[in-house]
């Protein structure tokens, strides 16, 4: 959660947090590569096929979620940043025709970070594509990750597009060819 401290997904809380991760983990569609010292994870990668095959793992672990996202019954502002993030699955910004594969985060622990971790990672993730004939995939970093919009270039990643996950806050969406 730490790794994640300035996307929305944090302010979801640890439960339901660690259950779509397992749910990540637990999809056909999906991967999540991790990166461990001293047993103790430093980082992590995630990608899919599109988030609907997680969020059918959600809705299969319905009590689990039900009881993860309880704690948002009283918090509308949290409610309406889900449905935004449900909203925005799927749909093709600005008519730019994506690739269906997508990354869905890449998180380094701070005491990791420029250690290397993010680039194997990021390879990690470039190789299980490859391995299942994923030719493409794309990303949304948020405007003020400016460290990370580098990283990406660096990385190879190409910017294709802006657009609002959340009202207010732009992303902006990248492409990597493989």
């Amino acid at each position: 959660m730490s790794c994640l401290d300035q996307g929305f997904l944090a302010t979801l809380g640890p439960r339901f947090l660690a259950l779509l991760y397992r749910c990540m983990d637990a999809s056909a569609e999906s991967a999540l590569i991790t990166e461990s010292r001293d047993g103790r994870i430093v980082g992590f990668v995630s990608g899919g096929c599109g988030m609907g095959p997680v969020y059918g793992q959600l809705i299969r672990a319905w009590p689990r979620l039900a009881v993860s996202l309880a704690p948002l019954a009283l918090q509308p502002r949290q409610l309406l940043g889900v449905a935004e993030i449900l909203r925005h699955s799927g749909a093709r910004p600005h008519g730019i025709d994506l690739p269906e594969h997508e990354m869905f985060s890449l998180a380094v622990e701070k005491a990791a970070r420029g250690t290397g971790v993010a680039g194997r990672l990021y390879r990690a993730f470039e190789a299980h594509c490859r391995r299942r004939g994923v030719s493409a995939y794309r990303f949304f970093v948020g405007e003020s990750l400016v460290a990370a919009h580098g990283f990406h270039t660096v990385m190879g990643a190409r910017p294709v597009a802006q657009t609002e996950v959340h009202k207010g806050r732009k992303s902006t969406i990248y492409v990597r060819d493989l």
